[in-house]
């Protein structure tokens, strides 16, 4: 039989709707008694389609909704017996009926930001990245744990690895170092704990095997999905403990995981490589929850930064800050949403972006106007002047708004310990525009 004729009766069993945007049919197969699949007989086939009530991620035909509800495997997921370790909202604080205020027009917020601004950054959050030694980390890692990273993630791993090598992750523990906890320092064991949050298919946590050794490595994968081909299932991570906790950054309870390596260790090391939006301020509560009842001689937190219209009122960590200077969650929401304003229509100015860099100190002033990206039709829009005597540009009050969010969060990482909180910026802007990284250590 030839390969064309083996093709054309392959066919036959697949869905005969075409995908426009893919110029393809589509590949999967089809139901019986239809020339379509599952997904698209809602629109070609007999019946009627809708969200399954339980899980939207899937559907269901509206005729058989109600058989439908008593095996949906979605409903025995949800009756199944939770973890320990899983706390509902453990992380966010309680939903609250909203408190009335007087509506804030977007100029008003604008002020209220650039005052905050003012008011919250210091110089000394934001800290050179330079000098970390991102070749020599690069020249470290092995060329089998390349594969699977895409050119655009590889420098962000290496430079991430590097600055977490530089807080000491990955060295012997100093024989001075204190615990904080009701525990002795000499009582934690030599054991060293890796804990990534929102970790996905957990490929940074691959990429870091290569640099400890398994005896004195342990790793503990956050995430609330399952992945088909998750890094803990390639040979790298052959022979290390990795343990995948499968539960929502809101609902972890990090003190009850039953594994006495991570409540008694000698180094812990939280990380996440873009931690979005409230996911970052869960991962900061979860972890100031559990300081006082873990055991341990450092702690190490590295965070990529990203996604901070995604930031959540019930999760951010440094609320009463905010609440002092008179922002109420109105006005939180809309900042929220003003710090895209930073990366909108920057894109085509790569070569200016140091001058509206999340590390920076001061927002670029008539001084500095050379070093913006110039205004034309392509960037008119955000480079408009908006509130506060149309002093700065949309893009300087989207960097304010970053700046107030981070402020916030390394004050509160200050008030449980971490002296030396800051960000600094880990990789170019043309890599990606979300890069800020997060840095403390206890």
């Amino acid at each position: 039989m030839s390969s064309s004729t083996a093709a054309t009766k392959d066919r036959s069993r697949l869905c005969s709707f075409y995908i426009v945007g893919k110029h393809r049919p589509c590949s999967l197969q089809r139901t019986r008694g239809s020339e379509f699949c599952a997904i698209h007989s809602s629109t070609q086939g007999p019946g009627t389609r809708i969200p399954c009530p339980i899980d939207s991620s899937h559907t269901v035909l509206a005729s058989k909704i109600e058989s439908h509800l008593k095996k949906c495997s979605t409903k025995a997921k949800n009756n199944a017996q939770k973890p320990p370790y899983f706390g509902l909202d453990a992380n966010i604080d309680p939903a609250q009926e909203l408190a009335p205020s007087p509506v804030c027009t977007e100029a008003c917020v604008v002020e209220k930001v650039v005052n905050l601004w003012h008011h919250m950054w210091d110089p000394n959050f934001s800290q050179s990245g330079d000098g970390i030694g991102l070749n020599a980390m690069g020249l470290r890692l092995s060329q089998s744990s390349h594969r699977l990273i895409s050119q655009k993630h590889w420098p962000q791993i290496v430079s991430m690895l590097a600055h977490m090598e530089n807080l000491g992750a990955f060295t012997p523990p100093n024989a001075e170092a204190h615990s904080t906890t009701a525990s002795s320092a000499h009582s934690c064991s030599l054991v060293d704990s890796f804990v990534e949050y929102g970790a996905g298919k957990a490929h940074l946590t691959r990429v870091l095997s290569h640099l400890v050794a398994k005896e004195t490595s342990r790793f503990f994968i956050v995430d609330r999905k399952s992945f088909r081909y998750s890094a803990e299932k390639y040979d790298d991570l052959a022979g290390f403990h990795v343990t995948r906790l499968k539960v929502d950054i809101k609902d972890l309870v990090l003190h009850q995981v039953e594994d006495n390596s991570l409540l008694n260790c000698n180094k812990l090391i939280v990380y996440g490589k873009h931690v979005c939006g409230a996911a970052t301020d869960m991962t900061l509560r979860s972890i100031f929850a559990a300081l006082p009842k873990l055991a341990f001689h450092k702690i190490i937190i590295v965070i990529a930064l990203c996604c901070y219209h995604a930031c959540s009122w019930r999760a951010y960590i440094n609320k009463p800050f905010l609440v002092e200077h008179e922002l109420s969650e109105q006005d939180f929401s809309c900042m929220c949403s003003m710090s895209s304003w930073y990366v909108c229509g920057m894109s085509h100015n790569h070569q200016n972006s140091a001058a509206l860099s999340p590390t920076t100190t001061l927002p670029p002033t008539e001084e500095t106007t050379t070093l913006l990206p110039p205004t034309d039709s392509t960037t008119c829009s955000t480079q408009e002047t908006t509130g506060h005597s149309g002093q700065y540009s949309k893009p300087q009050i989207g960097l304010m708004a970053r700046q107030v969010l981070l402020a916030g969060r390394i004050k509160a990482l200050m008030s449980h310990g971490f002296s030396n909180a800051h960000v600094c910026q880990y990789v170019s802007y043309s890599v990606t525009p979300e890069n800020t990284l997060l840095l403390a250590s206890l």
